[in-house]
């Protein structure tokens, strides 16, 4: 799929990658200008307001690194703000991971897809690998059934799982963010490939991969330290509301599938658990401020 798309596209560019930056995404970009150099791709990474400045400026330096446009879009405050304000308050027992984490990640998919159908291109590739892709979707094809993306059925689907709509928190305007094909060009549609459910790779090929060509993320690049601002208050919501971290099944599903490493993720998990339980003056300090920054109170999401 890739080699029959290389110069295809009809204006600039053949393929839009989501690119967080990580080790997986990384991946992708270096085979791909290795094996179909002629791939012309744009770079697109979201700066939400609430994204460390260590994971955008990662981003900034590995486009650089290997010479690829690179678009960053941030959208208006309000979209974001909206989005978590609304979203952990409504976490209930369904933990974060399904309502706070589902509508951010399905939102920042979703707005893949608008940018390409706008610049026709006709490829977004996304880092998912077939194992999260079985976790969240259900399905490990490589390509997204075109029934999901010329429909509403991804934002269906994103609605049941958290159990709230799109309009419950959102105005119109901002309701049109979140994509819906139905009615849109189908020439235009892009295709939503995941190119790692189909190469699936082990992590010592992508570990050897990046380090041969210079590309391993450095020292500081620790997801718990690049992630979302807002994991912390996700984390200790989920802790004194349902006992654990909501992520956790996904991360155990993972190294089930050998795409973790146990020792890491349990140590990390039950350190920040232990944190949250005796009332960290770091978690605490660390909700307090992101909290602030979205015009809440602990009060306000149950903390």
């Amino acid at each position: 799929m890739l080699r029959e798309h290389q110069g295809k596209g009809r204006n600039r560019y053949d393929a839009l990658m989501l690119f967080s930056g990580g080790k997986d995404s990384v991946y992708i970009l270096s085979k791909i200008k290795r094996e179909y150099p002629k791939l012309r791709l744009l770079l697109m990474t979201w700066d939400n307001g609430y994204y460390s400045k260590l994971s955008i400026e990662a981003t900034k330096r590995i486009a650089r690194q290997m010479d690829l446009d690179h678009l960053i879009y941030r959208p208006t405050s309000a979209v974001y703000k909206t989005l978590y304000r609304f979203t952990l308050q409504h976490v209930g027992m369904k933990g974060s991971y399904e309502t706070v984490d589902r509508f951010d990640g399905t939102l920042n998919q979703l707005l893949g897809l608008h940018f390409g159908y706008e610049f026709k291109i006709p490829l977004v590739l996304s880092g998912v690998d077939w194992a999260q892709s079985l976790i969240m979707q259900s399905q490990t094809n490589f390509v997204a059934p075109d029934e999901d993306i010329h429909s509403r059925v991804l934002v269906d689907r994103m609605e049941k799982r958290a159990g709230f709509t799109i309009a419950d928190a959102f105005d119109a305007e901002t309701q049109k963010l979140f994509w819906d094909g139905t009615g849109k060009v189908k020439e235009d549609i892009p295709q939503y490939v995941l190119p790692l459910a189909a190469w699936r790779p082990n992590k010592a090929e992508v570990q050897a991969l990046l380090a041969a060509e210079g590309l391993l993320p450095r020292g500081d690049s620790s997801p718990i330290l690049t992630n979302n601002q807002v994991l912390s208050v996700m984390t200790a919501l989920d802790i004194k509301r349902i006992g654990y971290c909501s992520f956790e099944p996904e991360f155990s599903a993972m190294i089930r599938f050998g795409e973790n490493d146990p020792k890491y993720w349990k140590n990390s998990f039950e350190c920040v658990e232990f944190l949250v339980r005796i009332d960290s003056v770091l978690i605490k300090n660390t909700v307090n401020k992101v909290l602030k920054k979205l015009d809440l109170t602990p009060q306000d999401v149950g903390l």
